[in-house]
């Protein structure tokens, strides 16, 4: 599932970064996973949250879902929404 997962994230970054539109995900939830990824890097940090004795290990499959989101985070911020058109069913 987590090779089916990225590859998608991927191409959408790909499709995204070819017609110069930014399409696939709402910008909102993009910034929100940001959020996410930066406090599970937080977590490692002792001078965010201390000293502990346990602690999950970090994972390689985080590092690229982080820098898969912040790729993702730029394109939020420079490249336009795709414009929303609705049909019109009398429209023949």
């Amino acid at each position: 599932m987590l090779s089916l997962d990225l590859t998608g994230i991927v191409l959408q970054l790909l499709l995204n970064y070819r017609s110069r539109t930014f399409a696939g995900w709402y910008k909102s939830a993009v910034v929100l996973q940001l959020m996410l990824q930066a406090m599970f890097c937080a977590n490692f940090v002792p001078a965010a949250v201390g000293r502990t004795d346990w602690r999950e290990g970090f994972l390689a499959g985080q590092v690229v879902y982080l820098v898969l989101f912040m790729v993702m985070g730029w394109q939020v911020l420079t490249l336009p929404s795709v414009p929303q058109t609705g049909c019109d069913k009398d429209e023949d």
